[in-house]
């Protein structure tokens, strides 16, 4: 296909040979905002792309969904963007859920990152307060028969702050603390995992 690109200053043609374009048909596949992105692409540069595939009846390829994040990217652009006193202790908390068990999955709910199996949501991080922060073990957003009774399983760690008959807190305040209850917590993972299977 011939190069029908517009003249362009030599900044901005490499650019878009380093991406493998050399006509105006291939530029349709990107959108205009990864274009612009581009080292040596300007706004003089983009208004005469644009303009080129206007005359032939073309354009960028703003139509595209972006892409669905994977549970794993969810969280990972949550933890990059996250303003927090205790974010290495958060990564770190977040390292032991998911060497705790390896049929935990992970993905953003309620606004933070989330632990589940089979589809149900079972740990929750809570980043709110000033004094550290809590891991939520839970079933789900439903409310169980369980609430109203008493725990589901008698904690021997002592990790857990019962707070309804199925749902619990772990909290955490320093790396030292995380460093001391790091086995129990993993214990605690996979005891609230197999009791809440079924609820």
């Amino acid at each position: 296909m011939n190069n029908d690109l517009p003249k362009l200053a030599q900044p901005a043609v490499r650019a878009l040979l380093n991406v493998g374009i050399t006509n105006l048909q291939q530029l349709t596949e990107y959108r205009e905002s990864e274009i612009s992105q581009l080292h040596g692409i300007g706004q003089n540069a983009l208004k005469q792309l644009r303009e080129a595939l206007n005359s032939k009846g073309l354009t960028f390829n703003d139509s595209q969904k972006p892409k669905k994040l994977t549970g794993q990217e969810q969280v990972e652009k949550f933890l990059e963007g996250l303003n927090h006193p205790l974010k290495p202790e958060i990564e770190y908390v977040r390292r032991v859920i998911l060497s705790a068990n390896e049929q935990l999955s992970e993905h953003i709910k309620w606004n933070a990152p989330s632990y589940f199996i089979n589809g149900d949501d079972r740990i929750t991080f809570n980043l709110h307060g000033k004094d550290g922060f809590r891991l939520i073990f839970h079933c789900g957003s439903k409310v169980t028969e369980h609430a109203q009774g008493k725990p589901l399983f008698e904690d021997s760690t002592h990790l857990l702050e019962w707070v309804a008959g199925d749902r619990a807190i772990v909290r955490f305040r320093s790396m030292d603390e995380i460093e001391i209850k790091k086995e129990s917590l993993k214990q605690v993972i996979n005891t609230w995992i197999d009791v809440t299977k079924d609820i």
